[in-house]
């Protein structure tokens, strides 16, 4: 037996272990970028009928300062007044009609894939600067999302390899992902530190 195959074992088994802590931390190369905090790592499925609406909601997020997520939309649905829509927005502590929200959104207007993908702001329930991204989404398509408020005053919003910059005259409160007329999925979805 070759004297050095227990190091190279050893090395490529370390190799392997870090390559799966990397995937663990939702795909970051550099642990220096984001800190996933513990007990903020979780699966959702909003599987959501035609026509109506569900959310999730994870308030008081200040201390932490984003979130990392692989998500997919298996199904989209058919409705004659909605058309299928998933919505990650971060919220101030005002959200609603008095707050500031920030929102990303992956939309199929004609109810058939691919999905567009828009940010848009809504300041005091008013709907302003919608901004379209390059990106689209298919359907069962693993698509890696990233949004930080590491500095104070900006969001930083990547999707896939496409990165964007928003100024935010508020800090961050809460974040919700919603699903209407279809299925979004985000597992992981992983809160922590990310770097400034």
């Amino acid at each position: 037996m070759n004297r050095h195959f227990p190091a190279a074992l050893a090395l490529l088994v370390l190799l392997v272990c870090g390559a799966g802590a990397r995937a663990a931390r939702g795909g970051v190369s550099n642990p220096q970028e984001f800190a996933p905090d513990p007990g903020q790592s979780f699966s959702l499925d909003l599987d959501t009928m035609s026509g109506h609406f569900s959310e999730w909601r994870h308030d008081h997020v200040g201390p932490l300062s984003g979130f990392h997520a692989t998500i997919s939309v298996p199904r989209i649905a058919q409705d004659p007044q909605w058309a299928p829509g998933f919505t990650f927005c971060v919220q101030d502590s005002g959200a609603g009609n008095s707050g500031h929200e920030l929102c990303v959104q992956l939309v199929a207007l004609t109810s058939t894939p691919p999905l567009a993908v828009h940010v848009f702001r809504v300041d005091a329930g008013t709907k302003t600067d919608e901004v379209s991204f390059q990106k689209t989404v298919d359907l069962n398509e693993n698509v890696e999302v990233a949004i930080s408020w590491a500095t104070p005053g900006s969001l930083t919003i990547e999707i896939g390899t496409e990165t964007h910059q928003y100024k935010i005259p508020w800090d961050v409160d809460s974040v919700s992902i919603s699903s209407s007329t279809g299925e979004l999925k985000a597992d992981p979805l992983v809160f922590g530190k990310a770097g400034q």
